[in-house]
């Protein structure tokens, strides 16, 4: 059974990926420059698109117990 940190870590790794994936006007959708940390944070689509990825996980480790 997957652990709630395991789920963390697969919906990162997801999340990610798929923005990797992207062309970046696309990923600057979802990720942006934050000025705090001089590092990124997520705007409300990146948000969405993990919690998204985190529900799903959270199904199916429930459909396997």
């Amino acid at each position: 059974m997957m652990k709630l940190d395991d789920k963390y870590e697969v919906a990162n790794e997801i999340y990610w990926h798929i923005l990797d994936t992207l062309p970046n006007d696309i990923r600057k959708l979802c990720v942006e420059f934050d000025p705090k940390n001089e590092g990124t944070r997520n705007t409300e689509i990146g948000m969405n698109l993990y919690f998204g990825i985190e529900d799903i996980l959270a199904e199916y480790c429930e459909e396997l117990q």
